[in-house]
């Protein structure tokens, strides 16, 4: 089972990070694309047409995907694990806030299918920059494609990486790149965070060895997938508006999108 996961930040010549996902907080000095590339995108890359729709939703901000997921999943009409292919101008797998420090030391502490309510809100609960990285505790998550755009610039935290892609991706000078990288969740004592960030230990060194499964993360360039999906059969189709993270330009955007989607 294959979601194709879409941010509108995605479909922008710049990028913002770390701001408010508002109406409030427009990035209106970010340029977007011309609609001819968006729709060329859709059409000839991800194989989408506009005569053969796509079940799926458009929300305000992107980790409203998560309990969408949660719904369908408990309604049997989403088969677990899936395939994500995660267009976005970002990770979405928490750079920058504490949510690893709850999600590896409170959540995985419950058996894999009693974490499908994590906390929401604040630093360390799920929010439209980690949500992804909740899913995957949940074990949704098979095979995770991430699409980056020409502004994309690092922001996959090391901790949740396995040992060998940890130090591969600490030796990798060119990050904006082709990667096949490998997530797995480690539990870890508050002990294990204290000597993190006060004794500047390594996470590696001091998670407990209780692990997660594996998910592969597949980091591809925009310009270097060209038709790699036109044969995918998606079942779903998720675009987030993120606000926040776009300026008004863009806007007409969602429109011609959702011309691609059959929203439920």
């Amino acid at each position: 089972m294959n979601i194709l996961n879409l941010d509108l930040d995605f479909f922008l010549h710049e990028t913002v990070y770390h701001t408010e996902d508002s109406y409030n907080t427009r990035a209106e000095d970010l340029p977007p694309w011309d609609k001819l590339e968006v729709i060329n995108f859709l059409e000839n890359v991800l194989g989408l047409s506009k005569s053969k729709k796509i079940p799926g939703f458009i929300v305000e901000s992107h980790h409203e995907v998560f309990n969408i997921w949660k719904k369908l999943y408990l309604q049997n009409n989403l088969n677990i694990p899936f395939n994500v292919i995660h267009i976005d101008a970002h990770a979405d797998l928490g750079l920058g806030d504490s949510s690893w420090t709850y999600l590896l030391k409170n959540l995985l502490k419950f058996p894999w299918n009693q974490r499908i309510s994590p906390k929401f809100g604040g630093n360390d609960g799920v929010s439209c920059g980690n949500y992804l990285s909740f899913a995957i505790a949940n074990r949704w998550i098979k095979r995770l494609f991430f699409i980056v755009n020409e502004q994309w610039y690092d922001d996959i935290p090391p901790q949740l990486l396995t040992t060998e892609s940890f130090y591969y991706w600490s030796n990798t000078t060119v990050r904006r790149g082709n990667h096949d990288l490998e997530i797995q969740l480690r539990s870890i004592t508050e002990s294990g965070i204290n000597k993190i960030l006060y004794s500047q230990k390594k996470f590696h060194d001091v998670a407990l060895d209780i692990f997660e499964p594996k998910v592969p993360l597949a980091i591809r360039t925009l310009e270097s997938i060209q038709n790699d999906f036109m044969s995918t059969e998606w079942q779903y189709i998720f675009l987030a508006k993120s606000p926040g993270y776009t300026p008004s330009t863009a806007d007409y955007l969602i429109d011609e999108i959702s011309e691609y989607i059959q929203q439920l």
